[in-house]
């Protein structure tokens, strides 16, 4: 079973570190683009059309391609007031029951999402504006990267639950 997990894992952070570098490219295609339109702006009055709305629609990918990549090095916010208090078990079995809260909330989530994009998708949804952008693209984003979440939080389970079977000294 640790061999098959880690044979995953291996895998799985190629994936995630993937697409936490399109969320990257994603970010600098933005940060560039909305330079250009302020420039364009203020120097000839020639404002670059559409930047707004793909800046909103960038924004989404950016968050959600790169959020299993933070779970997976550990990076996301928490305040361990109460919880340091308590053995390193105690404090890995609430770890662990903590990703299988989330990964039932976010499967729910991940479900509707892929659902939404794909009617998003069939009814040739888009956004209204000067030009019509179409939302699947965005949309699509919040399913597949909530699905590589999910994964990683199933791994992070599996890994604590053998740590905590075998004796070793969880990880918090």
């Amino acid at each position: 079973m640790k061999n098959i997990l880690l044979h995953i894992e291996r895998y799985l952070n190629i994936l995630e570190k993937v697409l936490a570098y399109i969320s990257l490219a994603i970010a600098s295609i933005v940060m560039l683009m909305i330079t250009a339109d302020v420039m364009m702006r203020y120097l000839f009055r020639k404002p670059i059309i559409g930047v707004f709305e793909l800046s909103e629609f960038a924004m989404v990918g950016i968050v959600f391609l790169g959020v299993a990549y933070v779970q997976s090095i550990k990076g996301h916010v928490n305040v361990p007031i109460l919880i340091e208090k308590l053995s390193p078990k105690t404090q890995a079995s609430l770890t662990i029951f903590g990703y299988l809260l989330g990964f039932a909330s976010l499967s729910i989530i991940t479900w509707a999402s892929a659902s939404a994009t794909w009617t998003a998708f069939v009814t040739g949804d888009y956004a209204m504006g000067i030009i019509h952008f179409p939302t699947w693209p965005a949309k699509l984003s919040v399913p597949l990267g909530l699905s590589v979440l999910n994964i990683r939080l199933i791994i992070d389970i599996l890994k604590d639950c053998q740590r905590l079977r075998s004796g070793h000294e969880p990880r918090v």
